[in-house]
């Protein structure tokens, strides 16, 4: 029960982790996106100028805050997401290996599997129960003419979603491989 529950952990810590990666200047320039979000997410650009420069309605400035307010409250959680983790893996005394360090890095091998399970399935599968929980009040659909949709269309949510769980996966792999490194010198 506890290699499950510090799994999923360390999932919710590598996406997270990925998440706040994917909206920096580096990845956005990689992708070819147009980096007028990020001007927003960090209060460069006020609601106001986005639908009265830049022609966002106020129901896709209402997203892009929901959007700003889920980066802004990832941050915070990262840290104590950690430390559970190593405690869980503490108190478990998983003796059979030499730190839980070491213990806590070979279960991400399990998270590898789970998050590559979920690429096969198609961005569509992701999408949909993501948004639903993230944003319960339905205000990220919008009609193929709205700004947010000519900005940043399909293509652009399925090259994020991709980055994200590609990025976990990488996350992850170093992380069992450091695993496996520690296990053999020990």
């Amino acid at each position: 029960m506890v290699v499950y529950l510090v799994s999923f952990l360390l999932i919710v810590i590598t996406i997270s982790l990925s998440i706040k990666l994917l909206f920096t200047h580096f990845v956005f320039n990689l992708l070819g996106f147009n980096p007028l979000l990020l001007h927003f997410f960090a209060g460069n650009i006020p609601s106001e100028d986005m639908v009265s420069v830049h022609h966002f309605t106020t129901a896709e400035v209402a997203h892009l805050n929901d959007i700003s307010a889920l980066l802004t409250n990832i941050s915070p959680i990262i840290l104590p997401l950690i430390i559970f983790a190593l405690l869980l893996t503490i108190m478990r005394k998983l003796s059979r290996f030499k730190t839980p360090l070491t213990a806590l890095i070979l279960m991400s091998g399990v998270c590898i599997a789970q998050l590559s399970s979920y690429f096969f399935c198609g961005w569509q599968c992701l999408s949909y129960p993501f948004r639903t929980t993230v944003f319960p009040q339905g205000n990220w659909r919008f009609p193929e003419t709205a700004t947010l949709n000519q900005l940043y269309g399909t293509q652009v949510m399925q090259q994020g979603y991709i980055f994200v769980i590609l990025s976990s996966v990488i996350l992850l792999t170093l992380l069992t491989l450091l695993g496996w490194y520690i296990k053999r010198k020990k």
